[in-house]
């Protein structure tokens, strides 16, 4: 009878012991900080502000709160954190958002290298206030498809060979002067300069 019962202690002892290894090792929280109020700010995941007494308090806290990841985002209090953001959001560009229903259009080249048509020089006004970073030229006060260059469709059908040369110094054939500048009017960012009379390839 007490051999069968040293023989059931063994197991639970065994079993317990096999139990705590398995167990995932739980992080060790310092839970002494110094008395030190050197206040941090931290936001969470969820952008809720927390005030920590120092940097040691949040790191603690995070420890014991794996789930709050909160990440310091001013050495103060969360409130002068917020009367600093107030003042970088009242120093922005107030830029006006509604212009005169007067369609007096004008066309602007954007910062991608396209032109935009705008209904007025105001609409015009707020694109460039609402993208102060982007460089925004006047074009003409047109609407962009009116301010276009109107390009010949039709060239003699004479072939009259011209080699031309592109900025980036390739060379290409056109079948005479006028198709080499209609292409330039129809391509305003590729433009194509003359090199000399005759097929690229013969020169």
């Amino acid at each position: 009878m007490q051999f069968s019962t040293l023989i059931t202690l063994t197991v639970a002892t065994s079993m317990a012991v096999l139990s705590a290894m398995a167990a995932p090792a739980v992080p060790k929280c310092g839970t002494i900080c110094p008395a030190v109020y050197q206040p941090v700010c931290a936001k969470a995941i969820d952008g809720l502000n927390k005030v920590f007494g120092n940097a040691c308090e949040l790191k603690n806290y995070n420890c014991k709160h794996p789930n709050a990841n909160f990440v310091a985002v001013a050495d103060s209090e969360c409130k002068d954190f917020v009367a600093v953001d107030k003042r970088a959001a009242a120093a922005a560009p107030k830029c006006d958002t509604v212009c005169p229903t007067i369609y007096q259009p004008v066309c602007a080249k954007i910062q991608s290298g396209k032109s935009q048509t705008f209904g007025n020089t105001c609409e015009l006004d707020v694109y460039k206030c609402e993208h102060p970073t982007e460089k925004v030229e006047l074009l003409a006060s047109a609407d962009c498809a009116a301010a276009a260059p109107a390009c010949a469709i039709a060239c003699p059908a004479v072939y009259k060979p011209v080699c031309a040369k592109y900025p980036n110094g390739d060379l290409q054939t056109f079948g005479n002067r006028c198709e080499m500048g209609v292409f330039n009017c129809k391509n305003p960012a590729i433009t194509f300069s003359l090199v000399t009379e005759g097929d690229c390839d013969v020169n």
